[in-house]
């Protein structure tokens, strides 16, 4: 009995230490009509890198973000991905550009994962910020 006991207090106490709280996402951009890039640079008609201060120009900046939702301990997710193409295109096209450069993508836990007293229950909801942000540049001929 005292054997049994002490296995269920350590069952207990793993799940408990062991509980994840939170939210993931995939991240695509597939709406996005414009090119989007992560390193500093575009490619032109010749498919040759054009970096700024040759024939790019920085003509604004993209800034996006969004809260991830999710549940049973972060496997039940309620945004299985996140498209941010279609405000790209809106911000690439207000700024007159050709493309983004420098895409940074960060994403941080919300203040609702904190309550460890709850996040042990399945049912309690995790959730992430993400936020995107870059540099919307125009090619010259």
């Amino acid at each position: 009995m005292r054997l049994l006991m002490k296995i269920i207090i350590i069952l207990s106490l793993s799940v408990f230490v062991l509980r994840c709280a939170g939210a993931s996402s995939f991240v695509r951009f597939e709406d996005a009509q414009y090119p989007v890039s992560l390193s500093a640079f575009l490619y032109d008609a010749e498919g040759q890198p054009v970096y700024p201060g040759q024939r790019l120009e920085k003509v604004g900046t993209i800034e996006y973000e969004k809260t991830i939702w999710a549940s049973g301990y972060g496997h039940v997710e309620f945004s299985y991905y996140t498209d941010p193409g279609g405000i790209i295109n809106e911000q690439v096209q207000g700024a007159q550009g050709d493309g983004v450069i420098n895409l940074v993508i960060a994403t941080e836990p919300c203040a609702l994962n904190a309550f460890l007293v709850f996040s042990f229950i399945p049912f309690w909801p995790g959730c992430a910020s993400v936020s995107i942000s870059g540099d919307i540049v125009k090619l010259s001929n």
